[in-house]
C-alpha cells in the first residue's frame, strides 16, 4: 500500500465501529477529514468539461467556491439545503460509471443529515416548470430579504422582490 487511494466515509464509519468510537463530535471530525480529502482528489474536468472558457486558475477558484459553500453544510449551525435534482444529470456521466459511482456516494453520506432535502425529479415527471432554468431559492430570518440566485455562463443574478421571488417559489 502506498497511500494514494483515500478512503470513503463508510469505509471510515466502519472502521469507527469497529475502533469502538462512539463520540458524535470525534466521528464528525474523523469524517471531516475524510470528505476533505475526497474533495481534493476531485478531477476538474467535470466543471471544465462544461466551461471550456476558463483558464486553469478560474477552474480552481469556481472549485473553491464550491467546495467552501459544501463546508457550510456540515456545520453545527449549517444552513438548511432542500435540491431538486432532475434525472439528467445522472444520465448525463452514466457513461463514466467512477465519476457516477462518486457522485452518488457523495449524496447518500449527505443524505442522513437533517439540514438536508434531496430529491430527484424523474423523466416520468414529465415536464415541469422548474427545469426552464436552474436557481437556487434562499430564504433568510427576518428582516431580511428571501433571494432567488441564478447562476448564467458569465456570472450570477439576484433577485430580491418579493414578485421575482414568488415566480421562482412557484415553479420549484
Amino acid at each position: 500500500m502506498n497511500g494514494d487511494r483515500g478512503t470513503s466515509p463508510v469505509l471510515v464509519k466502519a472502521l469507527l465501529d469497529c475502533y469502538g468510537v462512539t463520540d458524535p463530535a470525534v466521528r464528525e471530525d474523523v469524517l471531516d477529514l475524510v470528505r476533505a480529502d475526497q474533495a481534493q482528489r476531485q478531477k476538474w474536468w467535470v466543471i471544465t468539461a462544461m466551461r471550456v472558457d476558463l483558464d486553469a486558475k478560474q477552474v480552481e477558484d469556481l472549485v473553491d467556491v464550491r467546495m467552501n459553500r459544501q463546508a457550510l453544510l456540515v456545520r453545527d449551525d449549517a444552513p438548511k439545503l432542500w435540491a431538486v435534482i432532475d434525472e439528467a444529470a445522472f444520465r448525463r456521466i452514466e457513461s463514466r460509471p467512477n465519476v457516477l459511482k462518486e457522485q452518488l456516494g457523495h449524496l447518500l453520506d449527505a443524505e442522513p443529515r437533517t439540514n438536508i432535502t434531496l430529491q430527484l425529479l424523474p423523466f416520468a415527471v414529465g415536464f415541469h416548470p422548474g427545469l426552464y432554468r436552474s436557481f437556487m431559492l434562499m430564504g433568510f430570518p427576518e428582516p431580511s430579504p428571501d433571494l432567488v440566485w441564478v447562476e448564467n455562463l458569465t456570472n450570477s443574478v439576484y433577485f430580491e422582490g418579493s414578485d421575482d421571488v414568488g415566480r421562482y417559489v412557484h415553479r420549484g
